[in-house]
Order: C-alpha cells, then structure tokens, then sequence
C-alpha cells in the first residue's frame, strides 16, 4: 500500500476563487471542492490509485517537515510500504502578506528559511 501525506500550511486561493467568482455570479461545485484543502490527499490517492493512509496536516509553518515525518513514522510501523510525501503553502493576498511582514513573521530577505 501507498501513503499519501500532504501538508497544507495556510492557503488563501479557495477564499478569493470565490469572491472572485461571486462577483462574476459562477460558481463551480467541482472547483470549489477540488480546492479545499482537507481533501487534497483523498484526492491525489484516489486519481492515482493509491491505497493506504491518507492525511492533510496543517501546522502552519512546519506542515511539509511535519508530512515528511508523518509519512516515516507509518512507514516504520508498517502502515503504508511506500509513501508520497509533500507540502504546499499558497498565500497570494497581498494584505494577507502585508500583515505577516508587519508582524515580522517573513524574512526581511523574501527567501524561505
């Protein structure tokens, strides 16, 4: 079996997909769950085949080490033989990213750390 361990640390694409669409009066059902973030790792094992635990972990910063090290831990207890292990962090609202630099939670720099 195949594991599959997403971590998902913040993302404001689904919030504006939607305002957006509401202005334009769209709504897609299909778009609208296919970007919430609590069924990405269903959906990446379902789409590919994969049969085994399947998780979304969401701890800010920390989701993709702490997918990585969700994804050994099931590995050593023989939970899964293989695993997929990743992480995304989408914030693409600038006065989401203004409030984080304000509150000195971005590197002055702009590169991850």
């Amino acid at each position: 079996s195949t594991g599959v361990f997403i971590g998902i640390g913040g993302s404001n694409y689904k919030s504006l997909m939607i305002e957006n669409r509401s202005r334009i009066g769209k709504t897609d059902l299909y778009e609208l769950s296919g970007t919430d973030v609590s069924v990405a790792a269903g959906r990446i094992s379902y789409v590919l085949g994969l049969m085994g635990p399947s998780f979304v972990i969401d701890t800010a910063c920390s989701s993709s080490l702490v997918s990585v090290h969700q994804a050994c831990q099931s590995l050593r207890q023989r939970e899964c033989d293989l695993a997929l292990a990743g992480g995304v962090g989408l914030l693409i609202d600038p006065d989401e990213m203004i409030g984080l630099s304000q509150g000195g939670m971005l590197a002055p720099d702009g590169s991850c750390k």
